[in-house]
């Protein structure tokens, strides 16, 4: 195959079957199992993601993914029916999966990740919102040196999942979500953070409300390649953090300060001028698109 990426349409798959039972029954036939049997060797992307609520319970794709040995990407969000039983046999041995889309799936545990990713080492871009993953599950993660997108949207992870891994345990990690979780997480938690994902561009900390100033200016200090921070909720935060991103954080072209209510229009003057007075070219590119979310109400 010279395309690198074949993508199976699902809402095609009747009319394509259709088409091939022009002529004879045994002409169907053939043409059925040629397809099926193309079907398993190239598929490389199944997005059977849906966002209306209904599961699309169905035992025949759970075997298509089993029967997809090349497969690369897959997406199974809000699919609410799937357990781990149901996902750990469907991944099985799929070693060639870099993207998997797990959003909602709500009876799966920290067994399916400890299985099937302490085998692949290749995975690139994972999402688990709304999974009731935990602590557990961040340990094995660390092994996955490759990985570049990472969302953990109201998840149960704790500080103490971060607290405890390595630093550089996210070498190439750029992209990070830990908004809304359980268990707000505190300064020791972030620091490490910043230690673990030294190449992060994308970081929100939405609702983690423990956070303070110490961990903001770690963090920043650390995190230069940062372009969207979010921070909304960090209801202990005070001008001093804003100073310290706008002066190390050269790259940022969104920051999201809704709801931060210790923040003065000291914040605002800081951004302004830092924006008005770019250190570099590549910050005065930044000034042309930045992004300030601000709304300092505590309710928000």
């Amino acid at each position: 195959m010279q395309n690198s990426f074949q993508r199976i349409d699902i809402s095609l798959l009747g009319h394509i079957l259709a088409l091939c039972g022009i002529g004879s029954r045994l002409s169907l036939q053939l043409t059925c199992k040629q397809f099926r049997d193309a079907l398993h060797k190239y598929t490389l992307v199944l997005d059977f993601s849906t966002s209306t609520g209904i599961s699309l319970y169905n035992s025949k794709i759970l075997k298509m993914i089993q029967n997809s040995p090349n497969l690369q990407q897959l997406g199974l969000a809000h699919n609410y029916w799937l357990n781990s039983f149901d996902l750990s046999n469907a991944l099985g041995d799929h070693s060639s999966l870099t993207n998997i889309n797990l959003i909602g799936l709500d009876k799966i545990d920290d067994s399916v990740v400890a299985e099937f990713f302490f085998r692949n080492h290749h995975l690139h871009h994972l999402q688990l919102d709304l999974c009731p993953i935990e602590d557990g599950a961040i340990f094995i993660l660390t092994r996955q040196k490759e990985l570049e997108y990472l969302s953990l949207r109201q998840t149960n992870v704790t500080s103490q999942s971060f607290i405890l891994i390595n630093p550089q345990s996210f070498p190439r990690l750029k992209h990070l979500d830990l908004s809304l979780l359980r268990y707000s997480l505190n300064d020791q938690a972030i620091s490490c953070i910043a230690q673990a994902c030294p190449l992060l561009e994308y970081l929100s900390l939405y609702g983690s409300y423990e956070v303070t100033d110490q961990s903001i200016i770690i963090l920043a200090r650390q995190l230069q390649h940062l372009n969207q921070l979010s921070l909304r909720g960090l209801k202990l935060i005070t001008d001093l953090s804003v100073i310290v991103i706008c002066v190390w954080c050269q790259r940022i072209k969104k920051l999201v300060l809704t709801g931060c209510v210790k923040l003065s229009a000291a914040s605002l003057f800081v951004i302004a001028g830092q924006r008005w007075i770019p250190m570099s070219q590549e910050a005065q590119n930044n000034t042309q698109s930045f992004i300030l979310c601000w709304c300092n109400r505590s309710d928000m």
